[in-house]
């Protein structure tokens, strides 16, 4: 029984041990300071482009105003802007009620030339035959009278008489052309005016001349127009171009064929400089630049705007580090720089100068040196000393533009 009793008492002396080791281990985890994931990349010396980044317009090569051909109001607009149409296809039309009116009474006069010509065709036709058939009655009673040798008075006149038929013949002939004639030129001038006013009132549709994109509509209903006043601008989608204005410095550095980069929304594209105007623009001091894009393959649409990035000749290398490191508060700029010492990391809160940027990297003018380890994920939770535990580093391998 006494043995029982010091078994008993050792093993709870060895638990409360065990305890008490325990309770020391969980309060030491407790009192550490809890470290927090992030994410560093290197600094390092980068090759910096010079370039410049403007606003262009999407828009199609080939592009026209399309303006009615005769003056009147617009009763009804078909398209809008955005709209593909086919070649042929109605964009609007105008008030015609008079023009039709017109076609319509020339079409009638058309068909009472008509009808007039294919009378006196058929008049003249009987006038002849009458005379063809007054000829041969004529030549058979000469012949009669000569067989039975009449009286040579009567035989002479029977001659004569043939004679006068054969004159007479060809004249119902002459009459018969010259009528003939008259007729076909009235039906030749009243087919020319029937044209003539059918194709007025069919420009009182305005029809689309090719296949393409409205880009512009300048008159809605009840505006008056006219062929001095475009109602449309059209543009055929095969081939897109890039409208955009730059500064005379940036003029004198791009020349025609040089490359351009288009960019919105996750679309990219390349495009070559195919026009430069020789000249400023009076109002914006700008100078007026047409890029024709490579491929229609890149997604962008006529009439849409998107960021044009110019690069231009020198540069200079320098310190970058990517855009996420740098933190931004009022007018300063700071990133968190990984600080390592034995087993130990934590970070440095160190203000920053930035240069130049491309939306992806920015390039850094004092605060850091090469070789410097800055966080790009987790940033926004830190606090200078914060301890931190290292997720897989960011190699920087990207060149950085100026804009």
């Amino acid at each position: 029984m006494k043995k029982l009793s010091i078994i008993l008492a050792l093993l709870l002396f060895l638990g409360l041990g065990f305890r008490m080791i325990f309770m020391e281990k969980s309060n030491k985890i407790k009192n550490e300071p809890l470290k927090k994931k992030v994410t560093v990349a290197k600094i390092s010396q980068k090759e910096i482009m010079t370039s410049r980044e403007y606003m262009a317009e999407i828009r199609g090569e080939s592009e026209v105003d399309l303006a009615s051909k005769v003056n009147g109001r617009v009763i009804k607009i078909n398209k809008q802007v955005g709209d593909f149409v086919l070649e042929g296809e109605v964009l609007a039309v105008i008030d015609g009620d008079e023009l039709w009116s017109q076609a319509k009474s020339a079409k009638n006069s058309l068909d009472d030339a008509k009808e007039t010509l294919d009378e006196t065709e058929d008049y003249y036709d009987e006038v002849v035959d009458e005379a063809e058939e007054a000829l041969d009655n004529a030549k058979d009673y000469y012949k009669d009278l000569k067989d039975s040798k009449e009286d040579e008075s009567k035989i002479k006149e029977a001659k004569r008489n043939v004679k006068q038929a054969e004159k007479a013949l060809d004249s119902a002939k002459q009459m018969r052309e010259l009528q003939i004639e008259l007729a076909q030129g009235s039906l030749t001038y009243a087919e020319g005016q029937s044209e003539l006013a059918e194709s007025y009132a069919n420009d009182t549709n305005l029809r689309a001349p090719f296949s393409g994109v409205v880009t512009r509509k300048y008159l809605e209903i009840g505006s008056l127009a006219g062929p001095n006043t475009a109602i449309f601008a059209l543009a055929q989608s095969e081939n897109k171009i890039a409208n955009f204005t730059i500064d005379a410095e940036t003029a004198k550095q791009l020349n025609i064929k040089d490359t351009v980069f288009l960019k919105k929304e996750g679309r990219e594209c390349l495009a070559n400089i195919n026009e430069k105007r020789p000249s400023l623009n009076s109002m914006t001091q700008k100078i007026k630049v047409e890029a024709k894009l490579q491929t229609n393959d890149c997604g962008f649409l006529i009439g849409e705007l998107a960021n044009v990035k110019i690069k231009l000749s020198g540069g200079h290398r320098g310190l970058v580090a990517p855009i996420e490191a740098v933190v931004k508060q009022y007018h300063d700029n700071s990133v968190f720089v990984l600080k390592q010492e034995n087993d130990k990391q934590w970070v440095e809160l160190r203000m920053v100068k930035i240069g130049l940027t491309d939306g992806e990297e920015v390039e850094i003018l004092e605060g850091l040196k090469e070789g410097d380890q800055v966080v790009v994920s987790g940033q926004f939770y830190l606090k200078d000393g914060d301890l931190v535990e290292l997720t897989p580093l960011v190699s920087l391998n990207s060149r950085i533009n100026r804009i």
